[in-house]
């Protein structure tokens, strides 16, 4: 039997074929598509991210996939991180 697909499956397939501009991330604007594509608010994001590592590359800042994928999943879940999700 063929499991449904979820929101969380959809947001992780969606942030492994992002075409983005650097490999190691999403820029500002890249988090902005996937916001208006899952139709998030930024703010939310930004609170779901919270405190979290990036790094600047050409002077913008790179947020690493992995984070992206994890705010946006708790996003459209409608539920906080958890510890275990935290890096």
């Amino acid at each position: 039997m063929k499991r449904k697909k979820t929101k969380a499956d959809e947001v992780s397939e969606a942030v492994s074929k992002f075409p983005t501009k650097n490999k190691e991330g999403f820029t500002d604007n890249e988090i902005k598509q996937l916001c208006e594509m899952f139709k998030i608010e930024e703010k939310k994001l930004n609170t779901a991210l919270g405190t979290n590592t990036v790094i600047m590359i050409d002077g913008e800042i790179i947020t690493y996939h992995c984070d992206v994928e994890k705010a946006l999943i708790c996003c459209v879940e409608h539920r906080d991180m958890n510890a275990l999700e935290w890096d």
